[in-house]
């Protein structure tokens, strides 16, 4: 089977997977996400200067946009401006409006360079245990960590645990693996 067949499969099963899960375990994730930020980006002057990515849910995703109100730091969002590139801006109290996506987004916010983020959340259908995500098959967030500057940044996926899958997820040449992901269990950091 060709590797965008056995993607197209694995991404209808974790679907499924992840939406009778995400029922269940929502909170939890959620809690999770916020107690590692408040655990390991404490409060100081270098911290709060730089930002946290996050993004916008969409259905079946963890919401993680209450963070905003909790942690005492500066946010991001990620904005498609043309088909197939995606960028971080900052998130402020500004209306969004809908990206080239269609995903609510702060288009005319303050671009964020790499050197300006301090951690990167980013939804998952699935993700195996060498780090590589499956995602909707856009792209986007392999495209922007080409860039070895945005490669750099501490990266995690969030999803239930039972969307972490034991056997590795087909891959394609261009998919670039995540630091590690957060689920109702908790953190897990990949070691390299």
């Amino acid at each position: 089977m060709n590797i965008k067949k056995s993607k197209l499969i694995s991404r209808k099963n974790f679907s499924a997977i992840r939406e009778k899960s995400l029922k269940r375990n929502e909170l939890k994730i959620y809690n999770n996400v916020e107690y590692y930020l408040k655990k390991n980006f404490r409060d100081n002057s270098s911290n709060l200067k730089k930002y946290i990515g996050i993004y916008w849910p969409l259905a079946g995703e963890v919401d993680l946009r209450e963070l905003k109100d909790t942690i005492n730091a500066s946010f991001a969002l990620p904005c498609c401006e043309f088909k197939g590139e995606m960028q971080y801006r900052d998130w402020t109290n500004e209306k969004l409006n809908k990206d080239a996506c269609g995903i609510p987004a702060p288009c005319k916010g303050k671009l964020i360079k790499p050197e300006e983020m301090r951690i990167i959340f980013v939804p998952a259908l699935a993700i195996d245990k060498k780090g590589f995500r499956l995602g909707y098959g856009g792209g986007y967030f392999d495209r922007l960590r080409e860039n070895k500057s945005w490669r750099s940044i501490l990266s995690f996926a969030v999803l239930p645990g039972e969307c972490v899958s034991k056997a590795p997820l087909p891959l394609d040449p261009w998919d670039i693996p995540f630091d590690g992901w957060i689920t109702e269990d908790g953190e897990h950091q990949i070691k390299t």
